[in-house]
């Protein structure tokens, strides 16, 4: 190719490359929401740089609200220049209204849809869900103004302008519950009142002050109301009304005479360990007062030389330290002869309390002449005694007493009055095989009778377990005595028990050189002479009918010997104490009682092996009706047993012994303030 023709193609192809180039853009319009309304032009291709008006046209109830997108703004029309793709939202948003929220009270109101403000725009139609929040002790009543409700949370629509009130109240009580509520009480018995309230707002509390209490008993005073503190005084029906803010509820509540106590001492609840037997008891308190804290001292005068003014809980302790070691020594009692070996014997007999009551009024019946007692049918009614004495085999029931009679205490009191004098027997028997058999004047009808045996024996709170164990030696000698009697029908002077195992000599009508009996140790002819130093020859550590080794003795035989428990009660009296350690009434008991014939003994009489007399003792019934005596009888050999008779009278040779003519010092050794 020619220079010539190089140069023309290359001017051709300057000028080709060097003309004009035409440039498009894409438009996309959307509208949102779709229903809001549309935009002209929505969509299409502009050349570069070519100028548009965008209008955007709202449905009905719709309003534009701006531009997104590629483009920002509110103005409407919109000049758009088309220099690049345009990708655009139109925005609508429906007509609105206001929805005014007022607040009475302690709250807040939530709005679920756009905000918690007090006073909101809302798009026309809108449903809006209200829930009131109410500030801690305050609870949501409800909602007036253009919602009517009670509901929470609660909805309204807003098609126009929309005012609503919350409102707020103090939370407030709707229910009153007695923590504990009692449906009794008994006499003396304390209830602190606690209520469970329940709020409106769901909320629970434990309220102990703050409400108004009172008692509606008709002026009979049974119980009385001390900071919210319900107090029993007597027996009677109350009701108690209880006011809090506002609510007002009342409670019925009984007040029995009768406390079933439940959590007493455990020594007492629990018989000596390896015994043969368990007797089970029911202890008995008789405590009156007039305020439900204070012994009442007209029906209770708390000690023999002088009152005390106890009150019911000193009263209680007194009682059950007595009836501690009381329970001690009569267990001690039933094993055979251990003063003489240093092994241990075992005992016969274990007591256990399946029972105690604290006994706050009773009524009382006629008894001796100038004197009055328990009505015990009435009481032993109460407590249910023949499902005790029947079904749970109980034998006897300990009673414990500040009686009242003509005693130094009573007689230089303001007390005195002979009208309200009453006693009861140390010991006292109900019988449906012998009738009463007992330390008692043996009046047929005192006890009700069931259909198993069991002896009431008489406590006198003026003194102590020193008594306690002198009133059941005398219950020993009245059914060894009879027994004996019935079965073996001894000749006058000739009698096992009487006469060869007590000593009692026909001559003089008195003990002496052999065992011994409640009142008299084998070393005197004196009644109570337990701390008696003479030196007197007797068998009693080796008993046997016929005769046994002579051991002279005293005092020191049995007041000399440590038991295994403390027979110290610290609980006698305000700041007293009552020491039984070196009691000789106490300890000749218990050693007398060891000498008693009873568990593995090997001892006859005339050749015939001598009965378990322990086990005659607690089992009568059984003894009676199988005609046991005390000592075995050859088989073959009538007994001449008749065991209907039901009246008795006192043998000459074991008076009835009452406590007034037990002699007591005002200041002895036993006695430590």
């Amino acid at each position: 190719m020619c220079k010539k023709q190089v140069i023309l193609c290359l001017i051709a192809l300057f000028f080709f490359s060097c003309s004009k180039e035409t440039i498009e853009h894409r438009l996309s319009v959307v509208a949102v929401p779709s229903i809001g309304g549309s935009v002209t032009p929505s969509t299409g291709t502009f050349e570069q740089g070519t100028m548009i008006s965008l209008l955007a046209n709202p449905a009905p109830e719709y309003l534009f609200q701006d531009w997104s997108g590629s483009i920002s703004g509110t103005s409407n029309p919109y000049s758009l220049n088309m220099n690049s793709d345009k990708s655009i939202t139109a925005n609508f948003e429906k007509r609105t209204y206001p929805l005014s929220i007022e607040i009475d009270g302690q709250g807040t109101v939530h709005e679920t849809i756009i905000s918690t403000q007090s006073s909101t725009p809302y798009s026309s139609g809108t449903v809006v869900q209200l829930k009131a929040n109410p500030v801690d002790g305050w609870v949501f009543k409800g909602w007036t103004g253009d919602l009517s409700s009670e509901s929470n949370p609660s909805s309204i629509r807003v098609d126009k302008a929309v005012q609503v009130k919350a409102t707020f109240v103090t939370d407030y009580p709707i229910k009153l519950d007695l923590i504990n509520k009692p449906s009794s009480l008994f006499v003396s018995q304390n209830y602190p009142i606690k209520l469970k309230v329940s709020y409106k707002s769901g909320t629970k509390k434990i309220v102990e002050q703050g409400f108004t209490s009172s008692i509606l008993d008709n002026g009979s005073l049974v119980a009385k109301l001390t900071n919210q503190n319900l107090l029993a005084i007597k027996s009677g029906q109350i009701q108690l009304k209880i006011d809090l803010e506002n609510l007002s509820q009342t409670y019925p509540i009984s007040i029995s005479p009768v406390e079933d106590v439940a959590d007493f001492d455990v020594f007492l609840k629990t018989p000596v360990s390896s015994s043969s037997i368990v007797v089970p008891v029911v202890v008995i308190s008789f405590l009156p007062t007039k305020d439900g804290i204070n012994l009442d001292m007209n029906l209770a005068p708390d000690d023999y030389w002088e009152l005390k003014n106890s009150t019911l809980q000193e009263a209680k302790n007194r009682f059950t330290g007595e009836l501690k070691i009381t329970k001690f020594g009569i267990e001690e009692g039933t094993r055979f002869r251990q003063y003489n070996t240093t092994q241990e014997a075992k005992p016969y007999a274990g007591f256990k309390v399946i029972k105690f009551f604290n006994v706050y009024e009773v009524e009382f019946t006629n008894y001796i002449t100038g004197l009055k007692t328990f009505d015990y049918h009435k009481l032993f009614q109460k407590l249910g005694m023949d499902t005790l004495v029947n079904q749970y085999q109980v034998k006897e029931i300990w009673f414990n007493a500040f009686v009242k009679d003509k005693i130094p205490s009573v007689v230089n009191s303001p007390y005195n009055d002979p009208n309200t004098y009453y006693n009861f027997p140390e010991s006292n028997m109900s019988s449906p095989t012998t009738g009463d058999v007992s330390n008692s004047y043996y009046f047929p009808n005192d006890l009700p009778i069931y259909k198993n045996t069991y002896v009431v024996y008489g406590n006198s709170g003026h003194r102590g377990a020193d008594t306690n164990l002198h009133n059941r030696g005398h219950q020993i000698e009245a059914q060894m005595n009879y027994i004996e009697n019935l079965v073996h029908k001894p000749a006058i002077g000739s009698a096992l028990f009487k006469n060869y195992f007590v000593g009692i000599k026909p001559s003089s009508g008195l003990p002496l050189n052999r065992v011994g009996m409640t009142h008299f140790p084998p070393n005197t002819s004196v009644d109570y002479d337990y701390d008696n130093t003479n030196l007197v020859s007797s068998d009693i550590l080796d008993w046997q009918a016929s005769g046994g080794a002579i051991t002279k003795v005293n005092r020191d035989l049995w007041k000399n010997i440590v038991y295994p428990y403390s027979l110290v009660n610290k609980n006698y009296g305000r700041n007293q104490t009552t020491d039984y350690s070196q009691d000789a009434q106490v300890k000749w008991l218990i050693f007398w009682w060891q000498s008693i014939p009873g568990l593995n003994h090997n001892l006859t009489y005339n050749n015939q092996k001598l009965t378990n007399w322990w086990d005659l003792f607690y089992h009568w019934d059984e003894a009676i009706k199988n005609e046991k005596g005390l000592y075995e009888v050859p088989a073959g050999k009538s007994k001449g047993v008749n065991s209907t008779a039901q009246n008795r009278t006192q043998s000459s040779d074991f008076e009835i012994c009452t406590e007034n003519e037990i002699p007591l010092k005002k200041t002895f050794s036993s006695r430590i303030k």
